[in-house]
C-alpha cells in the first residue's frame, strides 16, 4: 500500500460557520494504480489532491505514505516529501515564458538537486516533443504546453502524480491525447497517478475511478 488514508477530514473557517470540505475519507491507493476522481465544483476533489501532495494539512485523520507517517507540522520535513514523492500537474501549465521547453523540464530537476538533461529531454521525447525542447512556451499549442507541464513532472521521477484538471484547457481531441499519454508515461515508470477531472470519459484510461460528493468519496469502480 503506497498511500493510506483514514478518517481524513479537512473543515475550514467561515462567516456562516465551519466548512467540511473532505469529510471523513478513507482510502487506500496501491503503487502502480491510475484513478481518476471525478465529482461536481465544490465536492472537495482538489482539497483531497492537496492533502495527498501535503500542500493541506487534514483538520483530523492519519495518512501515511510508504507506511510511514506524513510529517504534518514540520514545514521543512513536508518540503522534503514533496520533492522527494509527489509530481503535481495543474490545470494552468505554470511554464515560465522565458524558458525554453528543456529549461522548464530542467528546472525541475535543479530544484530537486539531480539535474540530468538526457533525461528532461527524454521526458519530452515521451510526450511526443522530441525536437521542440529548444521552443519557447508562447511558440507552442496549449496541448504541446500542457505536454512541457508533464514532462516537467516526470523529470524529478515521483513516487506519485497528481494532476488537478490538467486537460481542463483543451478541447475535446486534445484533452484525450495528453491525458492518455499522461497515464502510459505514469504506467511505463511504475509511478501512481490521481487525476481530478469532471470528464467521466477519461475513465477509459485509468484503472479506477472515485467520485466525490459533498466531501465524502464513492468507488464507482
Amino acid at each position: 500500500m503506497l498511500i493510506s488514508l483514514k478518517s481524513i477530514t479537512k473543515k475550514f473557517p467561515h462567516s456562516s460557520g465551519e466548512v467540511i470540505a473532505v469529510d471523513n475519507v478513507s482510502l487506500d491507493v496501491d503503487k502502480g494504480e491510475s484513478i481518476l476522481l471525478i465529482g461536481p465544483s465544490g465536492s472537495g476533489k482538489t482539497t483531497l489532491l492537496n492533502m495527498i501532495a501535503a500542500i493541506e494539512t487534514p483538520t483530523s485523520g492519519q495518512y501515511e505514505f510508504n507506511g510511514n507517517s506524513v510529517p504534518y507540522g514540520n514545514i521543512d520535513a513536508m518540503t522534503r516529501f514533496r520533492r522527494e514523492n509527489i509530481g503535481y500537474i495543474f490545470q494552468t501549465f505554470n511554464l515560465i515564458r522565458d524558458l525554453t521547453a528543456l529549461e522548464n523540464v530542467a528546472l525541475v530537476q535543479e530544484l530537486s538537486g539531480k539535474v540530468d538533461l538526457d533525461a528532461a529531454k527524454d521526458c519530452l521525447r515521451q510526450v511526443g516533443l522530441d525536437g521542440m525542447e529548444n521552443r519557447f512556451p508562447f511558440e507552442l499549442s496549449g496541448g504541446q504546453q500542457q505536454r512541457i507541464a508533464i514532462a516537467r513532472s516526470m523529470a524529478k521521477n515521483p513516487k506519485v502524480l497528481l494532476a488537478d484538471e490538467p486537460t481542463g484547457n483543451l478541447d475535446e481531441k486534445t484533452t484525450h491525447e495528453v491525458f492518455q499519454t499522461l497515464v502510459e508515461m505514469c504506467k511505463k515508470n511504475s509511478i501512481t497517478i490521481i487525476v481530478v477531472s469532471h470528464d467521466l470519459s477519461l475513465s477509459k484510461y485509468t484503472s479506477k475511478i472515485i467520485e466525490m460528493r459533498s466531501g465524502k468519496t464513492v468507488d464507482k469502480s
